[in-house]
């Protein structure tokens, strides 16, 4: 136990540090906070230091109050109202021949408590409609971790606009009645892969981030903590030591009095202060710098609907993208042992503004898609809606790279390279097209700019307009904008 208050929390650190076994012990004033009388315990020490810097405004966590205030919070109640919903509906779904079955109703009790942790109500877009979701990741037996994320959406099921508009009020009306809960339902499973190289989460950067804190954390406290721990190994102090002061010899008592009440004035001064120094350092730039790591993105999908909804649709997506300022960039720049030196070193003015803005930085992103609607024929009170059955394979690059940027960050010149192209397999009311823009933007002055671009289309109708006419499938644009900084939409 003696080991647990010293070091706790920054056994790592005093390890990464290394160089604090070379501290020698220096005459500490005797203490105040931690003195007989005043604090029995290690723990005692610690709280009264806590309370001292917190009524001086230091923003220490109570993590008592925090626990407490969770359980009641409105996201936690919104949850179980959703929860709640859910139940409902599945059990209104039950039919009374099975419901009546002995053991039924435990059946889907349990199945129930397994999806009690994932309902939640989502927007559905700018519809101002929300929906039941359910996420199914866990339930599946799927690891988050590994880049898993399974999900239900029960959406309000509508019938077919082009169908309402065959009927009168009173058949639209009664078709809607028809229409429940799961009658459009959209099922999605999404894989990207996590490895420290590749994907989007911070969870695989963790030790980095250890180390550059410690790389920025207080020395005085990583010292004092070396000699606290110096203290836990003397003899007479016991094997099982759990905090208790006069458990400590005579000798030894009042210096680990001071040692521990200076450690822990020092960590809590350190905590406004190092939080300073990554700031500055660009500490809380490494979420942007996670954000463009190369990522690859498996997305399927599939809806399940009722006729009077629509066409069943199932898409699968695959991307690849990458940020040219990224985490696998600044871990080579230190040649394996990354520090809050090296960050900051690496996050040059440069580098900073392609992170300021997800449009100003060098990017290079590749998707194919595949859409298939199947073929339904709606039909309801004598009136009948044919959907043809579609299939759609779509594939695009989009390329951009800052070519100058000033000392203070500002960009000045840029090139953007954008391509698409459709194709629409058995279906006469779509053609299958293709497009290629490239466009170069220079500053000209704080508030102006100019672009410069040429696109080219496989068939002349989706070329679009140009400035000038090169021929009936390619053009120039030209245009210059004010006020409007290089990179931006």
């Amino acid at each position: 136990m003696r080991r647990v208050w010293g070091v706790w929390a920054f056994a790592l650190a005093i390890a990464v540090a290394g160089s604090t076994a070379g501290f020698s012990s220096t005459p500490l004033p005797p203490a105040a906070l931690c003195a007989e009388g005043k604090a029995e315990t290690l723990d005692d020490c610690q709280q009264n230091v806590a309370e001292e810097q917190r009524a001086a405004g230091v923003p220490l966590a109570d993590v008592t109050s925090i626990a407490a205030g969770a359980e009641g919070s409105p996201e936690k109640k919104a949850h179980d109202e959703a929860m709640a919903d859910l139940e409902q509906r599945l059990l209104s779904k039950l039919p009374p021949d099975i419901a009546a079955l002995p053991g039924s109703s435990a059946a889907l009790e349990d199945f129930l408590a397994k999806l009690r942790i994932s309902a939640s109500t989502v927007e559905l877009g700018d519809t101002g409609k929300t929906a039941l979701a359910v996420e199914l990741t866990d339930f599946l037996g799927l690891s988050t971790d590994h880049g898993y994320k399974a999900q239900a959406v029960l959406r309000p099921a509508a019938v077919l606009p082009a169908l309402v508009k065959k009927l009168s009020a009173e058949d639209a009306a009664a078709a809607a009645e028809k229409l429940g809960d799961f009658d459009d339902v959209l099922a999605t499973l999404s894989f990207t892969p996590t490895t420290v190289k590749l994907g989007r989460s911070l969870a695989p950067h963790q030790q980095l981030f250890n180390a550059l804190m410690t790389s920025a954390s207080s020395a005085e406290f990583r010292r004092l903590a070396s000699e606290q721990e110096d203290i836990f190994k003397s003899p007479g102090i016991p094997e099982d030591f759990d905090g208790d002061f006069a458990d400590v010899p005579v000798s030894l008592r009042e210096k680990l009095r001071a040692t521990t009440e200076a450690m822990w004035r020092a960590k809590f001064k350190a905590i406004g202060e190092t939080a300073a120094s990554l700031r500055e350092e660009g500490f809380f730039l490494l979420a942007d710098l996670a954000a463009n790591q190369p990522q690859f993105v498996l997305n399927v999908s599939r809806s399940f609907r009722d006729e009077l909804v629509g066409s069943e649709e199932t898409t699968a997506k695959l991307s690849y993208e990458l940020g040219w300022v990224n985490i696998n960039g600044f871990r080579r720049s230190c040649k394996g042992a990354p520090d809050i030196n090296c960050l900051s070193t690496y996050l040059s003015p440069d580098r900073r503004a392609q992170l300021a803005s997800a449009n100003k930085g060098s990017r290079l992103t590749v998707s194919l898609d595949y859409t298939h609607a199947q073929e339904t024929h709606p039909a309801f009170a004598g009136q009948r809606v044919d959907l043809d059955g579609k299939r759609r394979f779509t594939g695009t690059v989009a390329f951009g790279r800052n070519l100058q940027v000033l000392p203070d960050g500002t960009i000045t010149r840029r090139v953007d390279l954008t391509g698409s192209y459709e194709d629409w397999t058995d279906d006469e009311a779509h053609q299958d097209r293709g497009v290629v823009k490239l466009n170069f933007t220079q500053r000209l002055s704080e508030d102006v700019s100019a672009t410069i671009g040429a696109v080219w289309a496989t068939k002349p109708e989706f070329r679009g307009d140009v400035d000038h006419e090169v021929s009936a499938r390619m053009g120039l644009t030209y245009s210059i904008d004010k006020k409007k900084k290089v990179g931006a939409n």
